[in-house]
């Protein structure tokens, strides 16, 4: 499920029912021991623990509604209560974890309530944004309060209480210039964490630069970089599930539009070790397409769905205009004037050349999707796991709608969204950090 695409609650918070007097919304961390006064629960303990949420924007406001059963035929999107941010990052116990879901600075706990509302149970604040966020379980997670990039924070999901730092001054190495951010984490066991480390809006060096923690002792120990190629460092990592059986881990480097003609693609930490295996690079998209050498080989989506075979979602072509104006301007964008530059970020998000294909990360082969439509490579899909099972809903002015993969190159449709863009379905009972 895309990690970082934050959406919010604005005055919903008022509205939630006297009967759930324990949920607590503060505007610092908060601890939830109050009780149902009918039931002796908490609201959290009386939360639904099955059911989806679809996630759907249109004009600045995202809608999120709750349904017991995935939809079948069609789903008005907008029918959803309307939030400014709302982006799940960690599902556990049917618990969400996401970005304060108003637009603060902040990390939230989330659970839908017996009457099918999305409500606040535990809040922290940060004084700068909140990234990196992922929950392990109901005792441990993590986030990155991006006011102080030499640490991480660790905290109780259970209380909502900070609970500590994790060092990482070993990051000053890299010398990076602006703010630094971790993201994409992700836990390889209980004692160990990757983190992807970019500079929030602006450039992180090359190399894709990832960050081992040793949670027994609380401090990043290693940075690993791709050396073999200069490859750009990735955007936001959006990647629920990184690792194989065997504890492998496939980093994606996903495109950048300032880099149109460098292929992103999945690196690989072998288990056990702390470093990228400099012999591995699938790039992706240009695998699939050489011709895309010149421009055009973006790869903005991936999900690791077992027996070596992941979802991916990556430009199968490029925009015939696109083409041209590269071409006038030796695809060089340095070299075209502000209006070319407008209108090639308006194709990417808007002309339909992307693709699902099932990938296999062992042999780097690659099976499109067939029967789909294609959508554009940027923000055109998104790859959620529904029931055990891989899906990817694609969005364009053609398509809205949510699929799901049945394996190889074969892919059924489960719904179509009405009213406003499908964004996301949440699983309630499906965990994932």
């Amino acid at each position: 499920m895309n990690k970082y695409t934050f959406l919010t609650m604005s005055t919903f918070k008022k509205l939630i029912p006297m009967a759930f007097a324990g949920v607590c919304i503060f505007l610092t961390a908060c601890n939830n021991d109050a009780s149902d006064p009918v039931a002796g629960l908490t609201a959290e303990e009386l939360s639904l623990r099955e059911g989806y949420l679809v996630v759907g924007t249109l004009d600045g406001s995202t809608f999120v509604q709750y349904v017991d059963e995935l939809p079948t035929g069609s789903i008005d999107v907008t029918q959803g209560t309307d939030f400014q941010e709302f982006n799940i990052v960690s599902v556990i116990g049917s618990t969400m974890y996401a970005q304060a879901t108003d637009g603060s600075n902040g990390i939230e706990k989330l659970v839908v309530n017996e009457l099918g509302e999305v409500v606040v149970v535990g809040e922290i604040t940060t004084i700068g944004d909140a990234f990196g966020l992922s929950v392990r379980d109901s005792l441990f997670g993590v986030f990155h309060d991006t006011n102080d990039p030499s640490i991480m924070h660790t905290f109780n999901p259970a209380t909502m209480e900070v609970t500590g730092t994790i060092d990482m001054s070993i990051v000053s190495e890299l010398e990076l210039e602006g703010t630094v951010v971790y993201s994409g984490s992700a836990f390889r066991g209980d004692n160990e964490l990757i983190l992807s480390v970019q500079v929030q809006g602006g450039s992180s060096g090359l190399g894709v630069p990832r960050a081992i923690v040793d949670l027994t002792a609380m401090r990043a120990i290693a940075i690993t970089r791709y050396e073999t190629t200069n490859l750009p460092n990735p955007a936001i990592v959006v990647t629920d599930n990184h690792f194989d059986e065997a504890g492998n881990y496939y980093g994606p480097y996903f495109s950048n539009q300032s880099f149109p003609a460098i292929s992103g693609g999945i690196l690989k930490i072998p288990a056990g070790q702390n470093g990228y295996d400099q012999t591995y690079n699938f790039p992706v998209p240009l695998r699939n397409n050489p011709e895309l050498a010149l421009g055009g080989p973006f790869f903005t989506g991936f999900e690791y769905i077992g027996n070596n075979k992941a979802l991916a979602y990556f430009n199968a072509s490029l925009d015939p205009r696109i083409t041209e104006i590269l071409e006038e301007n030796e695809f060089n964008l340095a070299n075209n004037d502000q209006n070319e530059l407008n209108e090639i970020l308006t194709l990417l998000n808007t002309s339909s050349t992307a693709i699902v294909a099932e990938i296999d990360v062992l042999t780097q082969s690659i099976t499109p999707v067939d029967g789909v439509p294609a959508a554009p490579p940027f923000g055109g899909a998104s790859l959620p796991m529904i029931d055990d099972q891989a899906h990817f809903i694609l969005r364009s002015d053609e398509v809205n709608a949510l699929y799901r993969h049945t394996g190889g190159s074969s892919a059924e449709l489960i719904f179509e969204g009405t009213g406003a863009r499908l964004i996301s379905v949440i699983d309630l009972s499906q965990d994932f950090q």
